[in-house]
């Protein structure tokens, strides 16, 4: 056995179905092979076929229900979503699921999927239920092989080998090597009484009981439900971990993470200024209105003042060259116009600052987009991460999904605008309006009020931040490393236990 294959396909299958389930499947199935003889898949069936996609409506044709990938990838047949389709008599008659049929995802774009099987039950709801070409169907031979059992074992890592073993991955649809999947040995005790007993017998071990002679898998399952355990914590610590960032934050917000100096100018002062530089501009804006009492919510010290977003900055909106993909505005090499998107802001940051870009313009499309310099900070306007936002680390152009707000003449720091920002950003997020397109709009931005401290202080609580942060990323990274660890030692046990079989 390749144990390198059996380790690929155990880590894919335990994206699905989770470690327990994986593990104790695995162990199962491994402790069985040296203990009964081994029979390949195609030696314990009646027969194997592919199905049928069927017909559009035609004369005199029979209705039935095709099951296709979706139907049957969640553990059980979804016989009601299924599509109908229409038959001949014929070829019902051939094509008709029969109880204890096994379907087998033999096509699909996942190779995660190709392989995965379900048993069939019929229902008495359904009458005719018939496989979709995307399928094959065994029949499992009853006097030879327990159904159940058998479709337990296709669910495990060692039916999956194949996968890894002898599969060539390619882009597109994905196929099953037939020949291989069915020359895939399987142990098969001659009793159909004690394959039975052997199928109970799983569902008890993932229950936790377990008989004298299964010391091995109550070994492994005692093993992963501590790493369970532990996981479990080391999540609960992480959460902790975030809401302390937050707290961090907001404290920072309220002026109370660094004190405040009587020597700095008062941020009245500073907001006159800004108001002052914008007038020159000579830019026609929207009056804001004043922040009344009520809106306030938490007290600022005294020399900090509530004023509005859209006052201190100005907001724009990103722009989109159309359509998209268009080579006259975008570019499959790298250019000198990076094309920031949302997706960037997820994927090419470091402590909040954005480094790259996936994507380009051409000089053509920058004409039709939102230039940012470096340092500015932009925002998610749409789609479920409305609200996420970072500081640019390199100029570029940003599309209409996000939006930036422009510092008034380096009138203060932008990154004091991105902490109070990620303070707010379940706020943010939970304002967007839209059915089909969530968002939130510029007029929403300019109207957030806003805590402004004097300039100083702006670049005390902004060093201070950095420190905390460093600080609580250091936690964060020894507290990954051991989830690391704890899924290494698992990898370990496995090993071991298989690599001792094999010599």
């Amino acid at each position: 056995m390749n144990i390198g294959a059996l380790f690929n396909a155990f880590d894919s299958l335990r994206k699905r179905d989770g470690d327990l389930e994986t593990v104790v499947k695995t162990v199962f199935f491994h402790s069985l092979m040296d203990k009964y003889p081994k029979k390949t898949i195609r030696e314990v069936l009646c027969n194997y076929k592919g199905g049928s996609w069927g017909n559009d409506f035609f004369q005199d044709s029979i209705p039935a229900k095709v099951l296709r990938s979706p139907d049957i990838r969640f553990g059980f047949i979804d016989f009601q979503n299924a599509e109908e389709r229409y038959f001949t008599e014929k070829e019902l008659e051939n094509y008709r699921l029969k109880n204890n049929d096994i379907l087998v995802i033999k096509s699909n774009g996942s190779l995660d999927l190709v392989g995965k099987s379900q048993i069939f039950k019929s229902n008495q709801n359904f009458k005719n239920i018939v496989a979709s070409n995307f399928l094959m169907v065994i029949t499992p031979n009853t006097e030879i092989i327990y159904p159940e059992y058998l479709d337990l074992f296709l669910k495990s890592p060692e039916a999956l080998i194949w996968r890894f073993d002898t599969q060539k991955t390619t882009t597109g649809l994905r196929n099953l090597n037939t020949n291989a999947f069915l020359d895939i040995e399987l142990p098969v005790p001659e009793s159909i009484e004690e394959q039975i007993l052997l199928f109970e017998n799983f569902s008890n071990y993932l229950n936790g009981s377990f008989n004298e002679e299964d010391r091995t898998i109550a070994k492994f399952y005692k093993v992963v439900k501590l790493k369970e355990k532990i996981s479990e914590e080391l999540s609960y610590q992480l959460t902790q971990l975030e809401n302390l960032n937050q707290a961090i934050l907001q404290e920072a917000v309220q002026g109370k993470l660094v004190p405040q100096d009587k020597n700095d100018e008062p941020a009245s002062e500073l907001l006159k200024r800004i108001k002052a530089e914008k007038a020159k501009s000579g830019k026609k804006e929207k009056p804001l209105p004043t922040v009344k009492p009520e809106e306030i919510p938490f007290e600022i010290p005294e020399n900090w003042v509530w004023c509005r977003l859209g006052e201190i900055t100005d907001i724009q909106r990103g722009s989109s060259p159309r359509p998209k993909g268009d080579p006259r505005y975008f570019s499959k090499s790298k250019t000198n116009f990076n094309w920031i998107t949302i997706s960037d802001i997820s994927n090419f940051c470091e402590n909040n600052v954005l480094l790259q870009t996936r994507e380009f313009l051409t000089a053509e499309g920058s004409k039709h987009s939102r230039y940012v310099d470096v340092n500015e900070f932009i925002i998610a306007v749409s789609g479920s991460t409305t609200g996420k936002c970072c500081i640019t680390g390199v100029e570029g152009f940003i599309y209409d999904g996000l939006a930036v707000a422009k510092i008034i003449e380096n009138s203060f720091d932008s990154r004091y605008i991105l902490n109070y920002m990620m303070c707010l950003y379940t706020t943010i997020n939970n304002s967007k309006t839209g059915a089909s397109f969530p968002n939130i709009n510029t007029d929403y931005l300019n109207n957030l009020i806003f805590p402004l401290p004097p300039i100083k202080e702006q670049i005390r609580i902004n060093k201070e931040i950095e420190k905390q942060f460093a600080k609580t990323k250091q936690i964060k990274e020894y507290i990954i490393a051991n989830q690391q660890a704890t899924e290494q030692l698992l990898k370990a046990l496995l090993h071991q236990a298989f690599e001792v079989r094999e010599i």
